[in-house]
């Protein structure tokens, strides 16, 4: 009886074509499977921000971000949540749960802000909330600076100007550029 090696081993041409198809079928098919390492993730972070203008950091904390965070600490999807209260501006952060619904949680944490809008002081401004949707990353991190939209309440005046004290002595001619001092050290 014959063994099914024996064909390839009689007819070597057969073999090469035979392998060739393997091959080429196998490169042709590496395009086509999918990527399990690298699952699509996606992370969402909600910001809402309210102004309360001419309140210290303290007061912004006290009757703004505190009842905000304690409301909104009881909607569902929140992975983790920070805040920050600034002079007028008290922002609080919310990371979601991976994958979790967007929208749904929009909807909640936007009824928990709602429910403790009577509880702020006169003058407090609609909270904003804005969302960033976006691929989960490991180690992204978004830094930000603060916008200045408002105007100072106290007219700033220059700080009086005298001889300036560079080096420790009060001579111009002492005075060596960081690199010229660079240079000169080698």
């Amino acid at each position: 009886m014959r063994k099914f090696t024996d064909i390839f081993i009689e007819r070597p041409v057969l073999a090469t074509v035979v392998s060739l198809t393997i091959f080429v079928l196998g490169l042709r098919s590496i395009g086509l499977l999918p990527v399990l390492q690298y699952p699509r993730t996606q992370n969402a972070v909600v910001t809402v921000t309210t102004v309360y203008v001419g309140a210290d950091p303290a007061l912004v904390a006290g009757f703004i971000t505190a009842p905000l965070e304690n409301s909104i600490a009881q909607a569902n999807g929140i992975d983790y949540m920070s805040s920050v209260s600034r002079q007028s501006v008290s922002t609080i952060t919310i990371a979601l749960r991976l994958n979790y619904e967007v929208d749904k949680a929009l909807t909640e944490i936007n009824t928990k802000v709602n429910a403790v809008l009577n509880q702020f002081p006169p003058g407090t401004q609609q909270p904003v909330l804005t969302v960033k949707v976006g691929q989960a990353a490991c180690g992204t991190t978004t830094v930000s600076r603060p916008r200045r939209s408002q105007p100072t309440t106290a007219p700033l005046s220059p700080a009086p100007r005298g001889p300036e004290k560079i080096g420790g002595t009060l001579s111009p001619d002492r005075i060596v550029s960081p690199t010229t001092a660079l240079r000169t050290r080698g």
